[in-house]
C-alpha cells in the first residue's frame, strides 16, 4: 500500500512568487509564445525544460533559441526523468529543495509524470509553487476535432475496477474544445457530473465555453455545472476536494480536465491522493492541425502546496 499523500495548498500573489529564490525551476519549450513566457521572471538556481520538439511550428523555434541560450537542462519523457532532475538539485544541495512548474503548456501526460515524480519525492521537497500563465483569447474553430487518444494520463493513474453496483462519477473541466466534453460523458456514460466552466479576466472566454459545450445542455443524465475563477485555485482545489472526499468512497471517479491547466493541475493533486481509486483521464485531439500560437496574457496564476504539514514556515514570500 502506498503511504498517504498529504499535502496543502496556499494561495500565493505573483510579486511574491518573483521576490523567492527557487532551487528548480520546470517549464516546458512548445510552439506557443507563453511556452517560455514565465522563464526569465523567475529566480532559480537550476532550471530545466521540456522539448516537444515541434521544429518549425509557430514560435517553437525562438523558444527553443531561448532555451539553448540559457544553457537549461533538457528533461525528456517519462517520470524518471523528472525524478532524475529533482534528485540531482536535492543531492547538490543535500537538504529539501524549493520548486517552481510552469504547468501553462504541459500536455496532461506531461503534467501527470511530472507531479507523479515530486509526489515520489515530496518528503525531499520543502515547498512546490505552481504556475499558470493564461493566453489572451483567441476565437475558437467551432470544428468538431478528431479524438486522437482518450484514456489514463498515464498508466498508473487509472482506479481499480470497482464493484459493479458502484456508481460512476464524472469531474470535468470545460473548455473550448468543440463537443469533446460531450463526447467524454458519451463514452464515460456517468450516473452524475460535476462539470466545472472557467472564469477567466476576459469576458470573451465564457461565452465560446457556453457555445462549445452546447450551452451546458449534456443530456438526461444527472449533472451539475460550476464556475470557477481561474485566478482563484485555492477555492478551485477546496470544490474539487470537498466533492471527491465524499463521493471516492461511494463510487468510481473519473476526471477529464478540459480548459485551463491550472484545472488538470489542482485535480491532478486530488487524483493523486487517491491512488487506484480516482482515474486521471487524457482526452486527446491532433493538435497540430488545431494548433493555435497563444500570447501569454497580462496575469498569472499560481498556488504553493506544502508537504510537510508538522514544518511550515509561513514567511515564504
Amino acid at each position: 500500500m502506498e503511504p498517504p499523500f498529504n499535502y496543502r495548498l496556499d494561495g500565493c500573489d505573483f510579486a511574491g512568487v518573483l521576490s523567492r529564490e527557487f532551487d528548480l525551476f520546470i517549464y516546458t519549450v512548445g510552439y506557443e509564445r507563453r511556452s517560455a513566457h514565465l522563464r526569465g521572471m523567475i529566480n532559480a538556481k537550476g532550471n530545466a525544460a521540456y522539448l516537444y520538439g515541434s521544429s518549425g511550428v509557430m514560435s517553437y523555434d525562438q523558444n527553443l533559441e531561448k532555451f539553448k541560450s540559457f544553457k537549461d537542462t533538457h528533461i525528456h519523457d517519462g517520470i524518471s526523468s523528472f525524478k532524475n532532475a529533482l534528485q540531482d538539485v536535492i543531492q547538490a544541495k543535500g537538504s529539501a529543495i524549493r520548486v517552481a512548474i510552469d504547468v501553462s503548456c504541459m500536455n496532461r501526460s506531461l503534467l501527470a509524470q511530472c507531479f507523479t515524480a515530486v509526489k515520489h519525492l515530496s518528503d525531499q521537497i520543502e515547498l512546490l509553487t505552481v504556475l499558470y500563465a493564461p493566453g489572451k483569447f483567441l476565437e475558437p474553430s467551432g470544428l468538431m476535432m478528431p479524438v486522437r487518444y482518450f484514456g489514463p494520463a498515464i498508466p498508473s493513474m487509472v482506479a481499480d475496477v470497482g464493484e459493479p453496483y458502484l456508481g460512476r462519477y464524472l469531474i470535468m473541466g470545460l473548455g473550448y474544445e468543440y463537443g469533446a466534453a460531450l463526447s467524454a460523458i458519451e463514452m464515460i456514460e456517468p450516473d452524475y457530473g460535476f462539470y466545472f466552466s472557467p472564469l477567466g479576466h476576459s469576458e470573451a472566454f465564457e461565452p465560446a465555453v457556453r457555445k462549445a459545450n452546447f450551452d451546458f445542455d449534456f443530456g438526461i443524465s444527472g449533472y451539475r455545472v460550476q464556475p470557477y475563477h481561474v485566478d482563484r485555485p485555492v477555492d478551485l482545489h477546496g470544490m474539487l476536494r470537498d466533492i471527491i472526499d465524499v463521493v471516492v468512497h461511494k463510487a468510481n471517479v473519473s476526471i477529464v480536465p478540459f480548459g485551463p491547466k491550472i484545472f488538470s493541475s489542482v485535480a491532478l493533486l486530488l487524483a493523486l491522493k487517491y491512488p487506484k481509486r480516482v482515474s486521471f483521464l487524457r482526452y486527446s485531439i491532433s493538435d497540430l492541425e488545431f494548433a493555435r500560437d497563444v500570447e501569454p496574457d497580462d496575469y498569472t496564476s499560481q498556488y504553493d502546496v506544502r508537504f510537510h504539514l508538522d514544518e511550515f514556515n509561513d514567511d515564504l514570500d
